[in-house]
């Protein structure tokens, strides 16, 4: 069954234009490659501020963690987590499966 898994990243303020550019630089490409388009990759303009949101689909969590993990695995990983690591206050992960409509439409 597939699974979604939104990430979410708090921000210390000031720091979301250099998390962008960061992000599309370093990383949002080898990202695409391993763990698959993402749903979306947003950053909040009202309500709680300084999030950069993505979300991505996955075949199952085991899929997950295997994509999840090879990406980690890499020089290009690493680097990208050293260089935004000091900008994130916290961070959050949810994995979520499709309502059963969605499921019956091809979701």
């Amino acid at each position: 069954m597939a699974i979604w898994e939104q990430r979410t990243y708090t921000l210390l303020p000031g720091k979301m234009p250099e998390m962008l550019e960061i992000y599309g630089r370093a990383t949002y490409a080898r990202s695409r490659e391993m763990l698959g388009d993402p749903t979306f990759v947003f950053s909040t303009e009202v309500g709680p501020l300084n999030q950069f949101i993505t979300q991505v689909r996955y075949d199952s969590f085991e899929d997950r963690l295997a994509r999840r993990a090879a990406f980690r695995a890499t020089g290009d990983y690493r680097a990208y987590a050293e260089l935004v690591r000091p900008m994130i206050r916290r961070q959050e992960s949810k994995l979520m499966l499709p309502a059963p409509c969605f499921a019956a439409d091809g979701g």
